[in-house]
């Protein structure tokens, strides 16, 4: 799990060359959710698909890396998965502690 930062995006910039990179030019290129977890007020959730993650997706679509950052509704469809905002659990932050393995909610 990622350690609290000042901001969702902080977290990710640490984390990009290792593990999320991907993750990071995924919410640059798409835009609508650059804002929002740049904000130091941001309450809320972000399952972060690792890398690895992306990759896996790539491999199952025939996509490459630039392929997919150009597609902007295909990104904005898959942060939309990745990003709850508090409201979404009916006010409510998911906490890592309470979420399983392939949970969905």
């Amino acid at each position: 799990l990622i350690p609290e930062y000042v901001s969702v995006t902080n977290a990710a910039q640490r984390a990009r060359d290792n593990v999320l990179s991907t993750l990071f030019a995924a919410v640059a290129s798409e835009g609508t959710y650059t804002s929002t977890l740049t904000d130091p007020g941001f309450r809320g959730t972000v399952f972060a698909p690792t890398n690895a993650a992306f990759q896996k997706l790539l491999t199952d679509r025939g996509l490459t890396v630039e392929q997919l950052l150009a597609d902007k509704a295909t990104l904005n469809a898959i942060l939309k998965l990745h990003v709850a905002l508090e409201t979404d659990n009916g006010g409510n932050v998911f906490f890592s502690n309470r979420l399983n393995q392939d949970q969905r909610i």
